[in-house]
């Protein structure tokens, strides 16, 4: 008698990230982005780990830069996962992706906030072929589920800036510890003078963010 079946093997551990597959990926974002600059590097034992940074700035000067490899401009955001019913982090890099998002953005058939409708990206083709498009549909409110799910599920995307994992809250803490350990400087007299309601940030300085 054969316990199991000749190659089984135990199904994988279901993602918190999600992929874009081949063919459609339907999700709402329920987040604002963290965004910034990030590139990946080779760690001694050969794994892969990518380095976020805020800024373009930070990142060239980093010393574990490699110029060949370059850069990549990074949105990433907390989403509803339809397929599993499930709340993910999904980043994005493909300019393409970003571009059709700003587009959406800018409609005013769909508006800034993107938590009141639905997004499809289909990804077809692959390698240098892959292309990708983005859909807006269903301009509703979140679902008492979506809702609940959000509110049961510990989530800190700022955690991605220090390489660490943004669902652990032993995580979280390692970064409020490292802040609270960081020296502060006293304040200082500054020799420029106080900005005027002049000086106030524009409307597109204030919507620099993603989303």
């Amino acid at each position: 008698m054969d316990f199991l079946p000749m190659g089984y093997q135990l199904p994988a551990a279901p993602s918190k990230y999600l992929r874009l597959n081949d063919g459609k990926t339907k999700f709402r974002i329920l987040s604002p982005a963290i965004y910034g600059c990030e590139f990946w590097v080779t760690l001694e034992d050969g794994t892969r780990k990518p380095r976020r940074f805020r800024t373009a700035s930070e990142a060239v000067n980093s010393p574990e830069l490699n110029l060949e490899e370059g850069l990549k401009d990074f949105w990433v955001m907390v989403v509803w996962e339809y397929e599993t019913h499930s709340i993910k982090v999904l980043e994005l890099t493909q300019k393409s992706i970003q571009k059709q998002i700003l587009e959406v953005l800018n409609n005013e058939d769909w508006g800034r906030d993107l938590s009141q409708y639905d997004l499809t990206i289909t990804k077809t083709g692959a390698a240098l072929t892959t292309r990708y498009s983005v859909l807006p549909s269903n301009k509703l409110p979140i679902t008492p589920e979506m809702k609940q799910q959000l509110e049961n599920t510990f989530v800190n995307l700022e955690a991605l800036y220090d390489g660490l994992d943004p669902f652990s809250k032993e995580d979280a803490a390692k970064i409020t510890s490292k802040k609270l350990e960081e020296p502060t400087e006293a304040p200082r007299a500054s020799e420029e003078p106080l900005p005027s309601e002049d000086s106030a940030p524009t409307e597109n300085e204030v919507n620099g963010v993603p989303f």
